[in-house]
């Protein structure tokens, strides 16, 4: 059972990275302290973009077809 949730665990990061990745979002997500002091819950993290390489261009991955891109 430990195999598998390590897999889990593993499995589970690289997904949100993929996720994160495709909206052009900074992984993991900044942790505000203060927020979190205050007991916020997931409203303590705050989504910033990343640096686009090339501005405008964006892949909407697997579900391009779905996307509005």
């Amino acid at each position: 059972m430990v195999t598998f949730l390590e897999f889990y665990e593993t499995l589970v990061g690289f997904i949100n990275y993929k996720l994160y990745a495709d909206e052009n979002l900074a992984y993991p997500p900044a942790l505000d302290m203060s927020k979190e002091a205050g007991a916020a819950g997931l409203a303590a993290f705050t989504l910033q973009r990343k640096d686009a390489v090339g501005k405008g261009h964006r892949t909407c991955g697997v579900l391009q077809k779905y996307a509005r891109c």
